[in-house]
């Protein structure tokens, strides 16, 4: 699944790449549309030129800010999942896409999130899937769910 081409330079990323929006946690975080899929790519600078890609079927956008505000966000008796479900899966387009509950998100003991894409091999390290991680704090901060609700329409 190498259909999409990786982004070597923000200052110049792949002209069918449409940036959508930027935010920044100590890494710096954009997402793209391309086709259809949301790339998401994430840097310890804003052009430092190394980049962790992430893809994403634009059709999971919307169930990915389900998961994430209702599945996982909420207790079970206000339409959350039960008590100790930490991890949510579901296929799009032939991909598996996966958002899991944490508890020390990036090491930093914050409560947060990770989605990571099972079909799909990261490009720095071919052992690893794609994933990225943010914190409840940052997801609220930026409006995230919202976001990502409105990416599954664009």
């Amino acid at each position: 699944m190498n259909d999409i081409p990786i982004v070597t330079s923000l200052a110049s990323p792949p002209e069918a790449f449409k940036e959508l929006f930027r935010y920044q946690d100590g890494d710096v975080h954009t997402l793209f549309s391309y086709k259809d899929k949301i790339v998401v790519l994430l840097s310890g600078e804003p052009d430092d030129g190394f980049y962790l890609q992430i893809e994403l079927p634009k059709q999971a956008m919307s169930w990915l800010a389900d998961v994430i505000d209702v599945q996982l966000g909420k207790a079970p008796n206000d339409g959350g999942l039960p008590v100790g479900t930490a991890l949510v899966a579901q296929e799009f387009d032939g991909e598996i896409i996966q958002v899991c509950r944490l508890a020390n998100t990036r090491g930093g003991g914050e409560p947060g999130f990770e989605v990571m894409n099972r079909s799909r091999h990261c490009n720095v390290d071919e052992d690893d899937m794609q994933g990225f991680e943010f914190t409840d704090e940052v997801m609220r901060a930026v409006g995230l769910v919202e976001k990502f609700r409105a990416l599954a329409g664009c």
